[in-house]
């Protein structure tokens, strides 16, 4: 054995596992010492001749690639949690519901019911753990600091006013990528069935609706993606950690009509969070977006078809020009607004570390099981558009 740190295992020090090689966490000490490349010994087959046969060093390429492609991984198998606890907690819940008020629940198709509030606390109760367990555990693994994981520092007024503007804009533009989704599907017979909760008739109903569809996914979701994820990714630099965590963020709506609009949300939110150094922008463009959508869904119970047709084109129409004023706000104040900072201390360009994640193993085999549970979501419908 040899004290050459060159030769030591990869997993051997902890601070090798916090992101690059050679850097760590911001608020972690203990940096190793970094390997210059010349240093390296030549490589023959992985392996070297001298005293004896000894695992040559890998080269700083193939050193960064292997950090990717391992974090990424990790990522995956994040997704493997998530999707088991997705499955299985809702019918354990449902279980303790039924022996805790026995004779009083009964469904009404998919909707559980018997107690006033009972379907939206249900969901409440679900999502909870189904968003905090697999990403507070991923932020173990990876073992990154709450304060990086969760960035809560109080944004710049511009960048959150522009932000919002810009962030509800985009939001509206990105139903067009998911109608686009549906009407691709639709010349081939199918459509995505789209997981939209019942919206209740009654006003505790109705304020739960709101709670469960706006309140906690804006806080968790952006805590979880915009947060641990993101944050955790950004080792790899901010273009990566912004084009995965959107990625995975769309995958994990499970449908291929909220897919791609997670995708574009995301990103934008991604971006606004990157450029304010805080959550906080993202949260709100989150909760005002979903509690909007959520009233609009609880006004179609009062309106005539045209009137909410008339309510919605004009909902529409405002958010649009709203995200062309925060874009221009943007731009006038900072010329460098829409760029998005790369790494510079690495050895691979963005396109090579973006390679590398999605050549990730684990990654791969999560997106296709993803994929498959998205295939189930189609049904056919009775007219093709072809």
């Amino acid at each position: 054995m040899t004290d050459d740190p060159r030769f030591a295992p990869f997993s051997a020090d902890p601070q090798f596992r916090q992101g690059q090689p050679g850097q760590p966490f911001p608020g972690q000490t203990q940096t190793p010492p970094p390997i210059p490349p010349q240093s390296f010994p030549p490589e023959e087959n992985s392996f070297l001749y001298g005293t004896g046969y000894m695992p040559a060093a890998p080269s700083p390429e193939r050193f960064e690639q292997k950090a990717i492609r391992r974090d990424m991984t990790i990522v995956g198998l994040i997704g493997l949690l998530w999707l088991g606890i997705s499955l299985f907690f809702p019918v354990i819940l449902q279980t303790v519901l039924f022996l805790l008020f026995p004779g009083k629940l009964y469904y009404e198709g998919t909707t559980l019911t018997g107690l006033p509030g009972i379907a939206q606390i249900f969901d409440i109760l679900c999502y909870i753990p189904m968003m905090l367990l697999p990403f507070v555990f991923y932020g173990l693994v990876v073992r990154i600091p709450f304060s990086v994981a969760i960035p809560l520092k109080r944004p710049r007024m511009l960048i959150t006013f522009a932000g919002f503007l810009m962030g509800m804009g985009v939001a509206m533009f990105a139903n067009f990528c998911a109608n686009g989704a549906i009407s691709f599907f639709g010349i081939f017979g199918l459509v995505p069935n789209l997981p939209e909760p019942a919206v209740p008739t009654d006003l505790l109903g109705q304020i739960l609706y709101l709670v469960s569809i706006a309140v906690f996914p804006a806080i968790l979701e952006e805590v979880a993606f915009r947060g641990i994820l993101m944050q955790s990714l950004r080792r790899h630099g901010d273009i990566f950690a912004l084009i995965f965590s959107s990625v995975v963020f769309g995958f994990f709506h499970l449908n291929f009509a909220q897919a791609p609009f997670a995708m574009v949300v995301g990103a934008i939110m991604g971006y606004i969070t990157l450029k304010a150094g805080s959550l906080i922008p993202a949260i709100l463009i989150h909760f005002c977006n979903n509690l909007l959508s959520g009233l609009l869904s609880i006004a179609e119970l009062y309106l005539t078809e045209s009137g909410y047709l008339l309510l919605n084109n004009l909902y529409l129409t405002v958010a649009l020009g709203l995200g062309i004023i925060g874009f221009f706000l943007f731009l006038s104040k900072d010329e460098s607004a829409f760029f998005v900072r790369s790494k510079e201390d690495t050895v691979l360009t963005t396109r090579q570390r973006v390679k590398a994640g999605f050549s990730a193993p684990g990654l791969i085999v999560v997106m296709i099981i993803f994929g498959i549970f998205m295939l189930f979501s189609l049904s056919p419908i009775a007219t093709p558009l072809i």
